[in-house]
């Protein structure tokens, strides 16, 4: 109907408005509802009544023209109570509607917003979100998210958000940071994003909102500790002082969390911790992920290598950013382990026994490459591993050719090496894994002589287990298969192997060792994947979680990822051919950083 239509002169162009008419109305329309000149509506909140004119409220927001054109209830009541608002904003509604114009402050801006989005009240909502674009603080912010997420003011949500995550310091000094909810805490902390100097401050904030209200909040500490604090990058100092306060030691779920996170960070390595404490608190925020570092050896001389070191990039066409080179006199069959130092590199094959000895240590940023203290006995083809803050090398052949059962301990701090208990029987090639849940190094597999690789008379099933509290090694169950080439990897409580059985046996198989149980278990076997003249020409190696079966000199290969469910040898025709050169060897080392060291995981590298 006509009347239902706007007229030609409401739609006119607002630039031809006359300002000044416009202010003198609203005054008007003001004074009328101060004198209560024809008034019809009175509206209250609290003990404050307030004569309105229902075409005014009506012409401001299609909230109040439903309510009095629509067949309800206050369309014919003379008062309209407002229970969800208070006295002061109903007033400072109110005074909007009649005048364009409201203070707005950080003490009245979440309930004027609140009373907008239900007045539907638009003008009202954009200058509440105005202001809080314009007002935002550390102290304001999580006030400022809530209400962004609550009444879908995108742009405010976000600004508050990045606020909270870059200065956790000042946010948690604020009131409504204690009065968070579970969830929200959660929401907030657990965030990749979230950028601190140190862990530990992520673990002070989390007790101090649990001692806000120690009574309930202390009984769901456990699942806010797994769900905000990454316990691994922790220092040990604060993981030790926090395990002694009086509501985690009465909770002894909770303690053991702390204490498993005390014993992943500094006794471990990364990311072997999986299952002793939940995935997130060992998996590091952005603002300390480090590259994965890439390590290519390459042959120079019969005891001469190029040692090129790499950050892994994780977009763009180049896969890699070279960091530095260093050339040095050791020989094949020597070992690179992660530690808090840098990258320990030992022993290796040659005529020199001295050289066999030897021990650099090699810089993350890869600008530096030192000698450190010598190796008692000169060694090649041995086993080493990052275990409890040392590197424990193991076994080997020695400058003869024969093996070894000696054991060597390089304590980080001291840089210095120190004998442990040998081995039960002499080995080379050995896999060592180091498994923080109990606090043991497991060796596996190996050779009991260096001659005639493929005489499956020389391979050893054997497992022993080394318990650096009581300098002892104990025999575990054997593996059911000798491998002649092999790598591993360690997840929770598991020890995946891949590798290829002796001839005349044409196959590729997966074992998993299950260290709690002591029992090992077949995953896969792949039968007719290899021929006979084909085992002189593999080359075995762990890449992250993926273990490798690489066909030298070609693009071919088999690989395991010990992280899927659906667990399968899968064979690439098309992998990468620098990892496969007969030349060089890549090793990939994937990093994180910790408080005061870095952590890695420890892989067998040839």
């Amino acid at each position: 109907m006509a009347h239902d239509r706007p007229s030609a002169a409401l739609c006119a162009d607002v630039s031809n408005m006359d300002v000044s008419y416009v202010k003198t109305m609203m005054n008007e329309l003001k004074t009328l509802r101060a004198e209560k000149e024809f008034t019809d509506v009175t509206l209250s909140a609290g003990d404050l009544d307030i004569p309105c004119h229902k075409a005014v409220l009506s012409a401001a927001t299609p909230y109040f023209k439903a309510m009095f054109t629509q067949k309800m209830k206050e369309s014919t009541a003379p008062v309209v109570e407002l229970k969800s608002m208070d006295a002061a904003t109903l007033q400072s509604v109110v005074d909007y509607i009649y005048s364009g114009s409201i203070e707005l402050r950080e003490d009245n801006v979440e309930e004027l917003l609140q009373a907008g989005d239900m007045l539907l009240l638009v003008s009202l909502t954009r200058k509440c979100e105005a202001f809080m674009k314009e007002n935002l603080r550390p102290q304001n912010c999580i006030i400022f998210y809530l209400c962004g997420n609550l009444y879908n003011l995108q742009e405010v949500r976000d600004l508050a958000l990045d606020m909270m995550l870059e200065d956790l310091g000042r946010v948690m000094e604020c009131q409504e940071f204690l009065e968070m909810s579970k969830k929200e805490l959660e929401n907030y902390l657990s965030s990749d994003c979230l950028v601190v100097n140190s862990e530990d401050c992520v673990l002070d904030a989390v007790i101090k909102w649990i001692c806000h209200d120690i009574e309930d909040r202390s009984k769901q500490s456990k699942t806010v500790f797994e769900k905000c604090v990454r316990l691994a990058f922790c220092s040990t100092g604060k993981l030790v002082q926090s395990a002694q306060l009086d509501f985690i030691v009465s909770n002894t779920e909770c303690s053991k969390l702390l204490l498993a996170g005390l014993d992943v960070g500094v006794n471990s390595s990364f990311p072997s911790a999986s299952g002793l404490i939940p995935d997130l608190c060992f998996h590091p925020r952005k603002c300390y992920t480090k590259p994965d570092i890439i390590l290519q050896c390459s042959n120079l001389a019969q005891d001469k290598r190029s040692i090129s070191v790499y950050h892994s990039l994780k977009g763009g066409n180049a896969y890699r950013e070279f960091l530095g080179e260093h050339k040095l006199n050791i020989g094949p069959s020597c070992q690179w382990t992660l530690c808090s130092k840098g990258i320990l590199i030992t022993g290796g094959w040659s005529t020199k026994y001295r050289q066999m000895q030897q021990v650099h240590l090699l810089s993350y940023d890869g600008q530096s490459c030192t000698e450190v203290e010598h190796l008692n006995e000169g060694r090649h083809s041995h086993s080493s591993v990052l275990h409890k803050s040392c590197v424990y090398v193991i076994g080997g052949l020695d400058v003869n050719d024969e093996p070894l059962d000696s054991v060597e301990r390089y304590d980080c701090n001291a840089m210095k090496w120190f004998e442990v208990r040998a081995l039960p029987e002499k080995l080379c090639d050995t896999l060592p894994f180091s498994h923080p849940a109990s606090g043991q190094l497991f060796v596996a597999g190996g050779r009991y002589h260096s001659t005639d690789l493929f005489d499956i008379s020389y391979a050893s099933v054997q497992v022993y287990a080394y318990d650096s509290s009581w300098n002892t090694w104990k025999e575990k169950t054997s593996m059911p298969v000798p491998f002649c080439h092999m790598t591993g990897y360690l997840h929770g409580d598991k020890i995946y192997l891949l590798g290829t059985l002796y001839p005349p046996d044409e196959a590729v198989v997966v074992l998993c060792y299950d260290i709690s149980k002591d029992a090992w278990t077949e995953i896969v076997r792949k039968t007719d994947a290899i021929t006979e003249d084909m085992f002189g020409l593999f080359r075995a190696q762990t890449w992250g979680s993926v273990l490798h079966l690489i066909m030298k000199d070609t693009d071919l290969e088999w690989q395991f990822d010990c992280m899927l469910q659906d667990k399968g040898i899968v064979e690439v025709q098309d992998a990468c051919s620098e990892c496969a050169a007969s030349n060089s060897r890549w090793h990939l080392f994937e990093c994180v950083q910790f408080t005061n060291m870095w952590n890695f995981s420890s892989s067998k590298n040839d």
